[in-house]
């Protein structure tokens, strides 16, 4: 008797609830003629991109950016650079967490012992000149 009274109300509340989110959702479910679209649609400075194709649209000469590429592409530079890395001093490389000592043992930083990083790295990227100077 006392399973069939919990199991109905498990599915009374089931019911109940689902019919409180069902119930908000519809509530706060925005209409189907979204008020912000339809605002912007009826701008007439508006243009999308799809209609420049067929447009005689030209962009006011302060907004180019193909003339402002134009003018800056000279300044435009590509950095390369590359670095060696630096062998860590012995007690700053074996100074482990005591958590990760605890996890993983003193075998671990045994293994790491005698072993020195290898290489270094490279990094690059663009800038644009801003100053005589060669300022980046």
């Amino acid at each position: 008797m006392q399973a069939k009274n919990m199991m109905l109300g498990l599915l009374t509340s089931a019911i109940l609830g689902g019919g409180v989110a069902v119930g908000g959702y519809k509530l706060l479910e925005a209409e189907p003629g979204n008020v912000a679209q339809s605002t912007v649609a009826s701008d007439p400075q508006v243009r999308y991109t799809s209609a420049l194709r067929s447009s005689t649209y030209a962009a006011p000469e302060g907004l180019n950016f193909v003339a402002a590429a134009a003018a800056t592409t000279p300044a435009v530079v590509h950095v390369m650079t590359e670095y060696k890395a630096e062998p860590q001093q012995r007690s700053q490389r074996m100074q482990m967490d005591p958590l990760f000592r605890q996890f993983f043992g003193d075998q671990f930083e045994d293994q790491l012992r005698g072993q020195q990083p290898q290489g270094g790295g490279e990094g690059s990227g663009s800038g644009v000149i801003i100053a005589a100077n060669g300022y980046i």
